[in-house]
């Protein structure tokens, strides 16, 4: 018994350049003697197949993910995990951000190797959000996604409601009559104006960007 090399499957003749490998499996088969019978020939030698498996191959698709980009999605992934939303929210967000066209469930569950169910329940929480948006397509009725034209813009104003609520919490006590050590109260002095001021500049780059992301061409 010996192992040897696996035959391209059937109807695609080889591994074409530019193409990659989504199954690899070997064949199995034992040398014999001409029978005449030529099913399991392989350069000029016959085999009887114990056990017949096939390697697969299929072109790359415009949208495959490149090594870096891919490291980039993954990362976005643990980023949005890291503010309490799900890794596979921030994966979705990495894709769409790097794809040119509008993806559906089905391209955007296969290119991150999770369910479509999985897509379907972040996809639809990233819209709500309004980070990405739905769309879609001339004569599909299968639902789209592409990042939205103030994604970014969406996304700050996230982080400035947390902010807000931090400076809202500190102002309050802050203002509080409590007996405190001065030093207290400065310590919350502090924190007030500076999340105060942050918030200021929040909303002022924010603005800025949308007025700039309406202006611009590529969403």
């Amino acid at each position: 018994m010996e192992n040897c090399p696996g035959k391209p499957f059937p109807g695609v003749a080889g591994h074409a350049p530019g193409s990659e490998e989504v199954q690899t499996e070997t064949v199995e088969c034992t040398r014999g003697r001409h029978q005449g019978n030529s099913r399991g020939s392989y350069r000029g030698d016959l085999f009887s197949m114990h056990r017949r498996r096939y390697v697969q191959f299929r072109l790359n698709e415009p949208n495959d993910i490149a090594l870096p980009d891919n490291d980039l999605i993954e990362k976005l992934g643990i980023h949005f995990e890291q503010h309490a939303l799900p890794r596979i929210a921030g994966r979705i967000f990495g894709l769409l951000l790097l794809s040119v066209e509008p993806l559906s469930l089905d391209q955007i569950a296969e290119q991150l190797h999770v369910s479509r169910a999985s897509v379907s329940v972040d996809a639809r929480r990233l819209a709500h959000l309004g980070i990405i948006q739905q769309t879609g397509q001339p004569g599909d009725r299968r639902k789209y996604y592409k990042i939205a034209v103030d994604s970014f813009a969406r996304a700050m104003r996230l982080r400035l409601q947390s902010i807000r609520d931090f400076h809202s919490l500190i102002a309050s006590a802050a203002d509080s009559k409590a007996n405190r050590d001065d030093q207290i109260h400065a310590r919350l002095a502090d924190f007030e104006a500076g999340s105060r001021e942050i918030i200021r500049l929040l909303e002022a780059g924010i603005a800025s960007n949308c007025a700039r992301s309406h202006q611009t061409q590529w969403a």
